[in-house]
């Protein structure tokens, strides 16, 4: 993305194939939240991708998310999501890895809403922190024209 993106704000990579992916059970392609009119800003259905190191694969962990009023008031700002750490023993819960993805789902659609995160805490149990990738939708958009006009 763009070098003036910094911090939290932009934490995603757009990366550019000599040749298309075929999709595959593993492999699909992702949507927006825009495309159902910004409609995932209410979806509460949220759940953590993370990958669990000792078994080499993704494990999806349930998530509450706040609600977009209160992450604001909190000092994440307006181009974030917030959610709770879900409590448990499990060590892979307390593993905060870059690349996180938060998806959520509404009518039966997964849509990608944030990558990355940080927490607001040292306390694990505390709200997290995610990109919210609504924000750099259109720059992705625009460098994807931008691309398929100059090649």
């Amino acid at each position: 993305m763009a070098k003036s993106f910094k911090g939290m704000d932009h934490d995603i990579a757009l990366l550019f194939l000599q040749s298309p992916i075929q999709f595959s059970r593993r492999t699909w392609p992702i949507c927006f939240s825009s495309m159902i009119n910004s409609i995932a800003d209410f979806m509460d259905d949220c759940i953590f991708i993370r990958r669990v190191l000792w078994e080499n694969r993704k494990k999806a962990i349930s998530v509450k998310r706040w609600p977009i009023g209160k992450c604001k008031e909190s000092q994440s700002g307006a181009k974030t999501i917030c959610t709770e750490e879900m409590a448990g023993n499990d060590s892979e819960l307390q593993l905060m890895e870059n690349g996180e993805a938060v998806m959520c789902r509404k009518d039966r659609r997964w849509f990608l809403k944030s990558v990355g995160g940080t927490s607001l805490s040292a306390d694990k149990s505390m709200v997290k922190v995610f990109s919210n990738v609504d924000h750099v939708e259109k720059e992705i958009t625009d460098s994807l024209i931008y691309h398929l006009e100059n090649s």
